[in-house]
């Protein structure tokens, strides 16, 4: 992981150097004006007649390839409206500067608005360009297909649609895509956000670019009904100060990092997402914050949602599995909180991983009625991790909830139903090396070892039921724990105390009467 955040800050550092920042107000769409009413041929000058029209005019073409010798810039509230996406081709070879060093084959920077709907912009040349870049003003954008853009003079990815300083943009039902013909680490295309530029999305296709939209410095995003696929490393990036949300749109096949991620102080809502073949399927780093619900997030290479830095996110109701193989490893998590994390993940349902849940490092997440079902390990609680476990239903899994090395968990009311237990690895409960807390009112069942403590601090068991396992409960090593008023109920062995253990039990209830070994 190490790797891959260093791979998340350098595209983050590299990409926020092609663009600048501003401010910016919302806009309500504005309606289209009324068209001209004989279509402009591909085979008059459309250069000269964008150069010439009147502000605020509408200009319609026709079916063809519009051929410009060099891109435009446009200083004006304009309107062309296309035959459609598939019929109207804007096409040149050559971008135009517009700034320093910022290229493009369409300019905009104006008080007003550049709507343009029903045609295609594609850039041809092998310079460095963006295809659409809207310094200020507004941008309408419906059914367009861009395509074209090209690597900067550092080799790094250019976008489809930029959009900087005040910029304001309303898309819908467009296409923005990714250059493959160029080899290399960055694939151009997609959208880029940065300054205070706003940007509103729907039901759009962002494929085969490095990243499908990112949102930096202050800008803002809303995103939805929209559907990314192929994207190298992320489908949504949300870095620095940015916000915004992505809301039920569908991301397939992104071999390379994230689905969605955010880092910095950004502040997202994710919600009702389908996300499937990632590394991670959704991302909070730095302190970023937010809120991931009712996700559906499958087939990930790595985790279903990671937490680190010192994120605290809201994560409900989200959906989380994959598949494990022969190559599955510790990695493998359906949540994993690492780094000073927190937050609280709630009623998720996660199955499929070596882990159900990890938290590791210093993490202090609380997790209350999530539903872990068919994992490896249930939760584990490693290195100098704390927080609460409440309430949640661990079905089906080889283990239920390990608490190791110096972590400190309290774990309550939680229901962990095994398979019967075959071997002795097999447990509820299980407190090792330094691992420490409380385990209290918890239901567990069917696992070899009910709750097994080898830890030499203090751990108390109270009111807990274990039934039908093959120990109730086992102390080893130096064990100091104190179990008091314990439910012990149809296990082979109800108590089961070796080595140096000296546990302290007190109020104990048997079902029937065991043997004390």
């Amino acid at each position: 992981m190490k790797k891959i955040l260093g791979i998340f800050i350098t595209i983050s550092v590299m990409i926020m150097a092609a663009c600048s920042s501003s401010a910016s107000t919302a806009s309500e769409l504005t309606a289209l004006p009324t068209a001209t009413p004989i279509p402009i041929g591909g085979d008059e000058d459309l250069a000269a007649i964008i150069t010439a029209a009147g502000d605020g005019e509408t200009l319609t073409l026709g079916e063809g390839t519009y051929q410009l010798a060099e891109g435009l810039v446009i200083q004006k509230s304009l309107t062309i409206i296309g035959a459609g996406k598939d019929k109207t081709i804007i096409t040149t070879s050559k971008a135009v500067t517009y700034g320093e060093e910022n290229y493009a084959i369409l300019h905009f920077d104006s008080e007003g608005s550049l709507m343009l709907k029903g045609l295609t912009l594609a850039y041809s040349g092998t310079d460095p360009s963006n295809v659409l870049r809207i310094y200020n003003g507004n941008l309408e954008l419906s059914d367009c297909y861009l395509r074209g853009a090209t690597l900067d003079s550092e080799g790094k990815a250019m976008y489809s649609l930029s959009l900087i300083n005040s910029s304001i943009g309303h898309v819908e039902d467009c296409i923005f895509g990714g250059n493959t013909g160029l080899s290399g680490e960055y694939i151009p295309g997609g959208i880029g956000l940065a300054g205070e530029a706003q940007l509103e999305i729907s039901d759009s296709q962002i494929p085969d670019a490095s990243i499908g939209i990112i949102a930096q410095e202050s800008s803002t995003a809303t995103i939805t009904s929209s559907f990314f696929s192929n994207n190298g490393y992320s489908a949504i990036l949300f870095l620095n100060n940015s916000s915004g949300s992505a809301s039920q749109n569908e991301i397939n096949s992104n071999g390379g990092y994230w689905g969605i991620a955010c880092s910095g102080t950004a502040s997202v809502v994710l919600e009702a997402n389908k996300i499937d073949n990632t590394q991670v399927g959704i991302d909070f780093q730095g302190s970023c914050s937010g809120r991931a619900a009712q996700n559906e997030i499958t087939n990930n290479f790595l985790k279903g949602i990671a937490i680190k830095g010192i994120a605290a996110p809201v994560l409900e109701e989200n959906v989380i599995s994959t598949k494990m193989d022969a190559e599955v490893t510790n990695e493998w998590a359906g949540i994993q909180y690492t780094g000073d994390s927190g937050g609280t993940a709630s009623k998720n349902t996660i199955s499929g991983y070596y882990s159900g849940i990890t938290i590791a490092g210093n993490a202090a997440p609380t997790l209350e009625e999530n539903t872990v079902d068919g994992n490896q390990f249930a939760i584990n609680y490693l290195e100098n991790a704390s927080g609460v476990a409440r309430g949640n239903i661990l079905i089906n899994n080889k283990a239920g909830i390990m608490v190791k090395d110096s972590a400190t968990a309290t774990l309550e009311s939680n229901t962990i139903t095994g398979d019967g237990g075959v071997a002795e690895v097999v447990w509820g409960i299980l407190f090792t090396d330094q691992g420490a807390g409380i385990a209290r009112n918890n239901q567990i069942n069917g696992y070899y070892l009910g709750i097994d403590v080898d830890s030499p601090v203090s751990i108390s068991l109270e009111g807990n039921t274990i039934s039908t396992c093959k120990h109730a409960l086992r102390f080893q090593e130096n064990a100091i724990a104190s179990a008091i008023g314990n439910t012990i109920s149809q296990n082979e062995v109800g108590i089961a105390v070796n080595n140096a253990a000296t546990p302290t039990l007190e109020g104990m209830r048997f079902f029937p009467i065991p043997g004390l070994l």
